[in-house]
């Protein structure tokens, strides 16, 4: 046998960092190629890994399907915000109907905010916490406390309130009797079932090939390699950016010093092009003195060419003071 048939193989590549798009794409493709080929469905080891591969293949391809997102939770935020609305109006008006001049309906508002606040309904609290809070509400405005909604007027608010929270509890049941089919993970799993079942077909192939048992397998060997490299080049490997040439950069790195005191006060930019200015001259380390206090016999005058120093008030005395 030669050497290049040993290495002549299906070669691997990582199904795992593929997306789950890209992953049903792939196991489809190998599944079609198989199928399309005479010399392997004669086989009879070949044919039924393949058929355990399709059936992974339609598994995975249901749960790529599967939505994450319940198609009742946009409902149950509308009416939840509706039922917030109504919630916060219909307190805000019996704390108001405190400050009436009529005795009997100011009474009655305070009674009835009393037991709203009571309840501690917060439109913020969880979605069954504040669906229980206001039913219980509702029922007593209802009930015990009938008569001091009829007082105030406020039986349209409370009916309409009633409305919106059974709309929203309704929901929830909906929501809840939705996901009792679903399956924690179920995709993950279809997955991990797939790519067994890949291997299995792929290690059979291999080890059919290497032993020349089944004739007339080279074009998918071949196909399946092209694939593999084309799926470990555009797929499984990240785009890096083009890299500008020296040129651009060079330009680019211009404007910036052109731009650098865009933003800078006047003031600023005159010192820093004084500064720049003077990167080239020799500087002077000028000591300032006091006039009560006498140089010592180891003071150092350092100035440039041309010197003036009257100029700084230097007391002349102090500059013929050298060493």
């Amino acid at each position: 046998m030669e050497t290049k048939k040993l290495f002549n193989e299906i070669q691997k590549i990582d199904l795992q960092k593929m997306t789950n798009a890209a992953h049903v794409q792939f196991i489809q493709n190998v599944c079609a190629r198989v199928e399309s080929e005479n010399a392997l469905q004669a086989n009879k080891q070949i044919k039924n890994a393949a058929k355990k591969l399709v059936e992974a293949l339609k598994e995975e391809r249901r749960c790529l399907s599967l939505s994450r997102k319940s198609l009742t939770t946009d409902n149950i935020r509308e009416f939840d915000h509706e039922r917030d609305s109504l919630f916060i109006g219909f307190k805000g008006a019996v704390r108001n109907f405190q400050k009436i001049s009529v005795p009997e309906m100011k009474q009655a508002a305070i009674e009835l905010y009393q037991r709203i606040k009571e309840f501690g309904i917060k439109p913020r609290t969880h979605l069954d916490h504040e669906t229980a809070l206001i039913s219980k509400l509702v029922k007593d405005c209802e009930t015990d406390f009938a008569v001091h909604v009829a007082r105030l007027g406020l039986r349209p608010y409370v009916a309409s309130l009633k409305e919106a929270n059974l709309k929203v509890e309704k929901l929830i049941r909906s929501r809840i009797e939705a996901n009792i089919g679903r399956v924690k993970g179920e995709r993950r799993s279809a997955r991990q079932a797939s790519d067994e079942a890949y291997l299995v077909l792929i290690k059979t192939v291999n080890c059919l090939y290497f032993l020349e048992l089944v004739p007339g397998m080279e074009p998918f060997v071949s196909y399946m390699n092209f694939m593999v490299k084309r799926y470990k080049e555009q797929v499984l490997t990240k785009r890096k950016h083009k890299e500008k040439p020296v040129d651009e950069v060079l330009d680019d790195n211009s404007s910036d010093d052109k731009n650098i005191f865009k933003n800078l006060p006047e003031d600023k930019i005159s010192q820093e092009d004084n500064i720049s200015s003077t990167d080239n001259k020799p500087t002077a380390d000028v000591i300032p003195t006091n006039n009560n206090v006498p140089p010592d016999d180891k003071t150092v005058f350092v100035g440039r060419d041309n010197y003036n120093p009257l100029n700084d008030k230097i007391p002349k005395s102090d500059l013929e003071h050298t060493p």
